[in-house]
């Protein structure tokens, strides 16, 4: 329904057009990826300005993640740029994915936050785009972030087994199909949970707001994502989380089949890898080594993280560029045809 206006899997043995040059990139790309140059550049970025692409509207996790590190990341770049935020919000980051590898500069002085889920969908062929995920330069993440289930307090669900009895069907908010958000209430659906979705949303603010008026009862996403909004957690009860974590919540995978664990773990990749900083393909190796430098100092820098606490964002443990790389790389190795077959049927159906 359209809303109106991780681990080892296996060893795949067939493989998708897409996922085949994929994976024969991975291993020309990664070698040059981990002869990463010094930051000696540095200094070439006194008096410049650096444009930081956003892949959703104003107000969700995302563009509150991405101004995070507009804010931070100049104080540890020689010569303190400027960034400023360009919006670019459609497809779920896709769009300002295929602006970052097809238009920008390649200069090192646009970089980009397309969003969480985007590197998986030429992967996966779930839209027809025009970017290869693996020719970007990842910069790095602040580090791993959770993904909860969350569902308004007036429906009085405060355990999973509640929520898998269900008398009435509760209603998710998505974006596209294929991102997060939907993906996670669709294959809990399917498991056999009452849920359906209303996919559509251009960002998390939309969500939440429609969580706030009713117009949804539920929302699979990560606490940044009520950043903008803190009253709306104490509206909501948290009921399960989709990564082991320090914090108390059930995990979903203790509710579903192997086979739809086996899906989940493929959207699992956007929590696993948190919130990517990316540069265009091909940008100047030097900047990138320090857009590299500064972001792991930026990650584990007290002020940072005290601004992160505040927002729900994570810090201290930042993940780099080639680990980033590692894992999208990971994931759909792991995943067997039968398994990228039945998540790409999931992913198309609204």
């Amino acid at each position: 329904m359209r809303r109106p206006g991780f681990g080892q899997i296996g060893t795949a043995s067939i493989l998708a057009p897409s996922r085949r040059r994929f994976l024969a990139q991975a291993g020309a790309m990664g070698a040059f990826a981990a002869s990463g140059r010094t930051a000696r550049a540095a200094g070439e970025f006194a008096g410049k300005t650096l444009t930081l692409i956003v892949g959703f509207p104003p107000g969700g996790g995302v563009d509150t993640g991405a101004r995070l590190m507009a804010k931070h990341l100049p104080r540890f770049l020689e010569g303190a740029p400027t960034i400023i935020i360009q919006n670019m919000p459609g497809a779920g980051g896709a769009t300002a994915a295929d602006h970052l590898h097809n238009r920008a500069s390649r200069d090192g002085l646009t970089i980009g936050v397309p969003g969480r889920d985007w590197p998986l969908v030429p992967i996966l062929e779930q839209r027809g785009v025009r970017y290869e995920p693996l020719d970007f330069e990842y910069i790095g993440s602040s580090g791993e972030v959770n993904t909860f289930i969350w569902l308004r307090k007036s429906l009085d669900i405060t355990t999973p087994e509640r929520l898998k009895d269900s008398a009435r069907t509760v209603v998710f908010g998505g974006l596209t199909p294929d991102t997060q958000p939907s993906m996670v209430a669709k294959i809990m659906a399917q498991g056999g949970f009452p849920l359906k979705v209303v996919s559509g949303y251009r960002g998390m603010a939309e969500i939440v707001n429609a969580l706030e008026t009713g117009e949804i009862d539920a929302v699979a996403t990560n606490s940044a994502s009520f950043a903008r909004r803190p009253d709306m957690v104490e509206k909501t009860n948290r009921v399960m989380q989709l990564l082991p974590s320090k914090e108390s919540y059930r995990l979903a995978s203790d509710f579903l089949s192997d086979h739809h664990n086996q899906l989940l773990k493929l959207t699992m990749y956007a929590s696993a890898t948190g919130l990517p900083l990316v540069a265009p393909p091909k940008a100047p190796p030097e900047r990138v080594a320090a857009l590299r430098a500064a972001f792991t100092r930026m990650a584990r820098d007290p002020d940072f993280a005290a601004d992160a606490e505040k927002v729900g964002e994570p810090y201290g443990t930042p993940i780099s560029g080639e680990r980033i790389r590692e894992v999208l790389q990971e994931t759909v190795a792991a995943a067997t045809p039968d398994i990228l077959t039945a998540f790409r049927k999931l992913s198309s159906e609204g």
